[in-house]
């Protein structure tokens, strides 16, 4: 069920993945979902060996032209302990709190 749900989101063009390069290495990838209203930013991440060289702040800014030249009035995304700091000095501001659960098998 969950590949359908994949499957579709690609043929229907409600997902789309962004990669970032530093001299020709793809050494990041992020992706957006595409909703009524508002396009979420999923799962960005770049790899140790280049953080701190503008590649994650470049994913972002890939994303937000993508989701303003598909006329979109907000963005959404759930940011980890790395990515908040960074994308609250791009302009994002926190409005929700999300707690996980995990089951007991740590899933």
């Amino acid at each position: 069920q969950l590949r359908a749900r994949y499957e579709e989101k690609l043929a229907t063009g409600g997902w789309k993945t962004f990669v970032a390069l530093v001299d020709g290495e793809i050494v990041g990838s992020a992706s957006s979902t595409y909703l009524d209203g508002a396009v979420t930013l999923n799962g960005g991440a770049v790899l140790p060996h280049a953080r701190g060289r503008g590649a994650y702040r470049a994913l972002v800014a890939a994303r937000w032209a993508d989701a303003v030249e598909r006329g979109t009035p907000a963005l959404v995304t759930q940011a980890g302990a790395m990515s908040k700091p960074i994308l609250e000095r791009l302009g994002f501001r926190q409005v929700a709190e999300i707690t996980i659960l995990l089951d007991e098998f740590g899933v």
